[in-house]
């Protein structure tokens, strides 16, 4: 109870400070206990953990039903990635900023064991810190043997809006279907991190983003930030329609909670199926990454582990070299570098 009061203090005390700051925050140190033991260049795994969804597109021949199928990916990677890896109920914590140059090398794999000739999905997942100011991120996800591969970047623009703290993003993903020669412009939605004072933050996705196909077709979602006292986080609407039809009919609808499920119904209404976030047969597959001792000195990892083992103990000096927990923190393999 002491050491909760405490950071509750603390964390006005940030507050207070970033309120005189103004413009980016982005490289302002944070207080360890609102910090996660995870670096933004493994935010691109989230698209990657299911491994069956991404590569779906590739044995689909319906061109609108590629479109559902990337639709489907996209919101099913909204949780993971805007909760930093967090259940809803552990609430956001703040990523820690990657270092220039800095590396993140993993992979996915999914045994598909219910058919008559099993078969496995592989996405790999290369990931970089290509820039510093701004702070900027690019990736290149793959899985090879199905012909599905997708780019990103991502720029982010943090700034405190009265008591909570709006991340813009600015950038995109491709995503390429190799089989139907097909692309997919995906966008990267900002958030808002809310209940920052309540000690448990929870992310919220505002406004109306697209993803387009080059076969024709757009998916629109709207997402839909908690109204009122009681009311429900999460929610968002989409439609798939095509692209040149100007009265826009719907294709495939979907709504639910970008956090825990979604029902998709067709053009007549029918529910077609409902995607439940929290069911087993949803869940993430593990990780596939190199031990520590054998990734370079540039990966993710091995370069914050003392950081990322120091946090949960809310020490302020995790190892030698290191400036801080949050912000413009630098491993001593890379100080001066950046």
């Amino acid at each position: 109870m002491v050491a909760r009061l405490g950071n509750m203090s603390a964390l006005r005390d940030f507050l207070g400070f970033i309120a005189t700051v103004g413009g980016d925050i982005s490289h302002v140190t944070a207080p360890p206990f609102i910090l996660a033991p995870q670096s933004l260049t493994e935010f691109p795994c989230y698209w990657a953990e299911r491994p069956a969804l991404f590569t779906a597109p590739a044995h689909e021949p319906s061109p609108e039903r590629r479109m559902l199928l990337v639709l489907k990916l996209y919101l099913a990677s909204l949780q993971r990635q805007y909760y930093v890896g967090r259940t809803v109920k552990e609430g956001l914590k703040k990523p820690l900023n990657p270092f220039l140059g800095e590396l993140f090398l993993c992979q996915y794999t999914d045994h598909d064991m219910t058919t008559e000739k099993p078969s496995s999905s592989t996405v790999r997942v290369i990931s970089e810190q290509v820039s510093h100011h701004p702070p900027t991120t690019a990736c290149y996800l793959s899985a090879d043997e199905d012909g599905v591969h997708a780019q990103a970047y991502s720029t982010q623009h943090t700034t405190l809006s009265g008591t909570s703290i709006l991340i813009r993003q600015s950038g995109h993903a491709v995503l390429t279907v190799d089989k139907y020669n097909e692309t997919y412009l995906l966008p990267l939605p900002d958030v808002c991190a809310r209940g920052v004072l309540s000690g448990v933050p929870w992310p919220e996705l505002n406004d109306t983003y697209k993803i387009v196909s080059s076969a024709g077709y757009t998916a629109e979602m709207r997402f839909i930030g908690k109204r009122t006292w009681g009311g429900e986080r999460n929610l968002f609407e989409a439609s798939i329609y095509r692209t040149a039809d100007n009265k826009r009919k719907s294709l495939f609808t979907a709504s639910g909670s970008w956090s825990a499920g979604f029902t998709i119904f067709d053009s007549a209404g029918n529910k077609k199926e409902f995607f439940d976030l929290r069911g087993p047969e949803n869940q993430p597959v593990p990780m596939s990454i190199s031990p520590l001792e054998q990734q370079s000195p540039w990966e993710s990892r091995r370069a914050w582990g003392p950081t990322f083992d120091a946090i949960p103990s809310h020490e302020e000096t995790p190892a030698p070299g290191r400036k801080d927990l949050g912000g413009n923190v630098l491993p001593p393999e890379r100080a001066g570098r950046c």
